[in-house]
């Protein structure tokens, strides 16, 4: 049974990767074996590890997933920094723009660790720090107070997290990319936060329809019928609430609240428990993973000591099987199976190859059958995407740039689905319908968004419709072996 760890800072910890992979504490389930890791950053201090973390797993042929993001705990550190928080000329201050950057550097990539924290408290120095010099008398006096008389204040002010934590959440829904959340004693403040990102992407929206009507000589009348008919996702696509601590109460709240983004709480909305973090053993756990349902369970360390890694990863395993009252085998290949389809990357699994790379993403749908092949070679981007359920909004805008350049002719999408021309015409026919694309085939309104692949190094040309392509030696999806690979 793989084992997938959805969440940890090991590219933090002092003992590298090696404890992880070949700990002895395998003995105690014989058959579970590491799969992989979603590395979360916390300050853009540490992307560079992260990414080097990221590297070497892969070169050990495991699953590994970037993530970047600016953790609520170390937020004060960047936003009171002159440097991090300068404008630059496109409006954005450095810290966002550098963010926004690596993720559009690593289209695998998602955005996290991010949120809010309510509960993260230091000591005010009650004055004794003045014009940045020390008064020791007055720093004396504070020590000597009693822990109780001392003054607490939130390690970052809260208005200062959520406009943080806004501007975050706001970059992966425009840049489609899974998020991962922190979410302590904020949980109002979490669904004002939801609220305003839902409206700022209404806004965008429809300002792109309003540019792609100003820009559009003919619309067709389908194209307007259409219209009505997509729901543009307005959060990120799949959303991740890491070690969670919420109350039961909230949970309906919480999956409404990311309905109302046009995600699917039954397929795009995942909960972690991290056995590092006490509420993993309250009483009131147990009950709580029963309600969210094994379908949206992920296991979880938290940890930066690798150390520990693998022992704390059986340990989430088996709290989740046993709250679940299933045996470590179901809980095992469930929790694996929402990794690859919450897909905590666009490119979630990765595989490294002498001469290219390859990045499968499952669908756990009923329907099932969702083969993603993302494929890159030195030599040139190539792109094969091919879904049983393109028509899910969210699903959709999930794999935008990658359905772009498969469904920009009918012709192209026969390859994926051979046996099914009416899934090809008509799903076509409702992608190149939508009137704000921006992927640079006929009818978009710009190449901005257009597929770049991995290396992100070119896109389509504005009217051409010529998706990027190569040629992988010893791989062509057009021949029999090829078809069998991607499910025909």
């Amino acid at each position: 049974m793989k084992l997938f760890d959805a969440h940890n800072h090991i590219h933090l910890g002092l003992h590298g990767l090696t404890p992880i992979i070949t700990s002895s504490t395998r003995m105690h389930h014989p058959n579970a074996t590491f799969a992989g890791a979603a590395i979360m950053s916390t300050h853009p201090r540490d992307y560079s590890a992260v990414e080097s973390v990221v590297r070497e797993l892969r070169e050990r042929s495991y699953n590994a997933v970037p993530c970047y993001g600016v953790h609520p705990w170390f937020l004060n550190d960047v936003i009171t920094d002159p440097e991090a928080t300068r404008v630059l000329e496109n409006g954005e201050e450095l810290w966002l723009n550098e963010l926004k950057e690596r993720l559009q550097m690593h289209p695998d990539a998602i955005v996290g660790e991010i949120g809010l924290d309510g509960a993260r408290w230091v000591e005010q120095d009650d004055g004794y720090r003045v014009n940045s010099v020390v008064d020791e008398n007055i720093k004396k006096q504070s020590a000597d107070k009693s822990i109780w008389d001392r003054k607490r204040t939130l390690a970052c002010p809260m208005s200062l997290q959520k406009d943080a934590f806004i501007k975050q959440l706001l970059l992966a829904a425009e840049l489609k990319r899974p998020v991962s959340i922190h979410v302590v004693r904020a949980w109002g403040e979490l669904f004002d936060s939801l609220d305003e990102v839902r409206e700022k992407m209404k806004q965008k929206h429809e300002m792109l329809r309003i540019h792609a009507s100003k820009n559009s000589s003919g619309i067709l009348e389908k194209q307007k019928n259409m219209r009505s008919k997509i729901k543009e996702v307005l959060l990120p696509p799949k959303i991740y609430f890491h070690a969670f601590s919420g109350k039961a109460g909230i949970l309906p709240s919480l999956l409404s609240a990311c309905a109302k983004g046009n995600i699917d709480p039954n397929s795009d909305v995942y909960f972690g428990f991290a056995p590092a973090i006490p509420n993993f053993y309250a009483p009131k756990t147990p009950s709580i993973m029963r309600q969210i349902g094994l379908h949206r369970l992920l296991l979880e360390t938290d940890l930066e000591d690798a150390s520990c890694a693998w022992e704390d990863l059986l340990r989430c395993l088996e709290g989740v099987a046993g709250a679940l009252e299933v045996d470590v085998q179901e809980a095992a290949d469930q929790t694996f199976k929402n990794a690859e389809s919450s897909a905590l990357a666009l490119l979630l699994f990765i595989t490294e190859g002498s001469n290219s790379t390859f990045a499968f993403s499952f669908s756990s749908s009923p329907k099932g059958d969702v083969l993603h092949n993302i494929c890159e070679s030195t030599q040139g981007l190539g792109h094969v995407a091919g879904t049983a359920d393109v028509a899910n909004s969210s699903r959709r805008s999930f794999l935008y740039s990658t359905a772009a350049a498969i469904f920009a002719s009918t012709a192209n999408c026969k390859l994926i689905a051979p046996k099914d021309p009416q899934y090809c015409q008509s799903n076509c026919e409702d992608y190149c319908s939508q009137p704000d694309r921006t992927d640079g085939l006929s009818g978009s309104v710009s190449s901005s968004g257009g597929e770049t692949g991995i290396l992100g190094t070119t896109t389509v040309v504005k009217g051409e419709d010529k998706p990027p392509q190569v040629k992988i030696p010893g791989l062509d999806f057009t021949s029999d072996k090829g078809r069998k690979l991607i499910g025909y």
